[in-house]
């Protein structure tokens, strides 16, 4: 027990650059006004990436290649662009090298999912705003970004939940909140 909480007060040690964070999170809550505004605001996202990225995957599939083990359907904040992605993946692993528009219309329409994702109209939207494959890698950094700061706000909003509801033993929470952010951090959640 001694050795868990040596390791709670260890993580919630104050240190300089701590409160440098924390009196940065402040100032940026005093001016957006308040703490609802911000819970009420959209998670952090670039459809514009997004899109980059699955127009590039269609246009360019050897991308998926270069990206499958970085990137999963779940960092889209589009679960549009996270089913496509799906699809596309599972075509590329599929190991024929199929993957084009007019393949991935056909998938879409074999599993039901036309509609749920996108019918030919989104889908030449998406090609129509193709990344340059040369970034994928920036473009899968920013993607990767965003999905973790949501993985942390949903952490967060949980330790919420049962800080408030008083439920769970403290020590336990905070264990939890820890793995759930340790999580975060590497892109695992």
């Amino acid at each position: 027990m001694t050795e868990k909480l040596d390791r709670v007060r260890a993580w919630l040690r104050d240190t300089e650059e701590g409160r440098v964070v924390v009196r940065e999170a402040a100032r940026s809550f005093l001016e957006k006004g308040c703490l609802s505004e911000i819970l009420d605001s959209s998670p952090p996202h670039d459809l514009q990436i997004e899109c980059r990225l699955i127009g590039m995957f269609i246009i360019h599939p050897k991308t998926i290649g270069e990206l499958a083990n970085v990137i999963n359907p779940g960092n889209f904040h589009d679960r549009r662009n996270g089913r496509l992605y799906e699809h596309l993946l599972n075509m590329w692993a599929g190991g024929t090298g199929g993957v084009d528009v007019m393949l991935l219309m056909a998938r879409l329409k074999e599993h039901g999912e036309v509609e749920r994702v996108g019918d030919t109209v989104y889908l030449a939207e998406l090609m129509d705003c193709c990344g340059m494959p040369s970034l994928a890698k920036h473009y899968a950094t920013v993607l990767l970004d965003h999905a973790i700061r949501r993985s942390i706000i949903h952490t967060a909003d949980r330790m919420l939940v049962h800080a408030y509801g008083a439920r769970m033993p403290v020590l336990e929470l905070i264990e939890k909140t820890r793995l759930a952010l340790d999580m975060a951090a590497e892109g695992t959640t």
